[in-house]
């Protein structure tokens, strides 16, 4: 519902920030919290067991962060961006067929659910960043054109948004970083997987763009051209990545 107010307000000009729809993106985050609840007492821990699972999640985990780093920053339209990537995210995972498989993960240890848990809410976190950096984009656009459309007036200052998507991309590092440290020290994770690989490439990657902005080698364009291609590619090649490393599949 938040997402089609959101697409219908902006084809028709006449978008403006609500409360209910920030109240429809906390009750479905609600709702997502609670099949998570149902799902994990259901399978008997974290349920990160599958694509299927690991989609919800990281759905939830960007409703999270918006939830929490929208108030902070006083970005209310970062809401309207991200109830459709979330909406997208959730009709993939119910409509792709055979990814809800079942999995026995009765012997997971406490170390590789914090492992799991931190590195898919990491995801969360850099897929907040990535839509703050597509919003930068947008706006520079008309800023540049100088076509000022309503949105344009609607949405933070640039500068604003640069702040935004290098502060949460940064958040986003430092639990990618938590996560992935928790890996290593699951005694049953080989080092020597494709995704371990995989996660330490993407790893290095963000760790360029954060320091890349930061001692200002990067623009603010460049830099959120940065986060949305990584974050493209991240969870454009996850599925295939988990098919490819059937060992790992759990360990994210």
């Amino acid at each position: 519902m938040a997402s089609a107010y959101t697409c219908y307000g902006l084809g028709a000009q006449k978008y403006q920030p609500r409360a209910y729809n920030m109240l429809l993106i906390l009750v479905g985050f609600i709702f997502q919290t609670a099949f998570l609840i149902v799902r994990g007492n259901k399978i008997g821990h974290c349920p990160l067991s599958n694509l299927f699972e690991t989609m919800i999640f990281l759905s939830w985990a960007i409703v999270l962060n918006y939830l929490i780093i929208g108030p902070i920053f006083r970005v209310s339209l970062l809401g309207t961006f991200t109830a459709p990537c979330v909406l997208l995210i959730n009709l993939s995972a119910l409509l792709i067929p055979g990814i809800d498989y079942p999995r026995d993960m009765s012997h997971m240890s406490p170390i590789l659910e914090l492992h799991a848990g931190v590195s898919l809410l990491a995801y969360g976190t850099l897929g907040l960043a990535s839509i703050a950096a597509v919003m930068f984009l947008i706006e520079n656009k008309y800023l540049k054109s100088r076509s000022f459309t309503r949105l344009v007036f609607l949405m933070p200052a640039i500068g604003k948004l640069d702040r935004v998507a290098f502060r949460v991309g940064l958040l986003g590092l430092v639990l990618l970083t938590v996560g992935l440290g928790a890996g290593f020290l699951v005694p049953e994770v080989r080092f020597d997987t494709v995704k371990v690989g995989w996660s330490m490439v993407f790893w290095f990657g963000y760790v360029l763009a954060i320091c890349g902005r930061m001692v200002s080698y990067l623009s603010p364009l460049k830099y959120a051209w940065f986060v949305i291609i990584l974050y493209g590619a991240l969870i454009g090649t996850f599925g295939l990545i988990n098919e490819v490393s059937k060992e790992h599949q759990f360990a994210l």
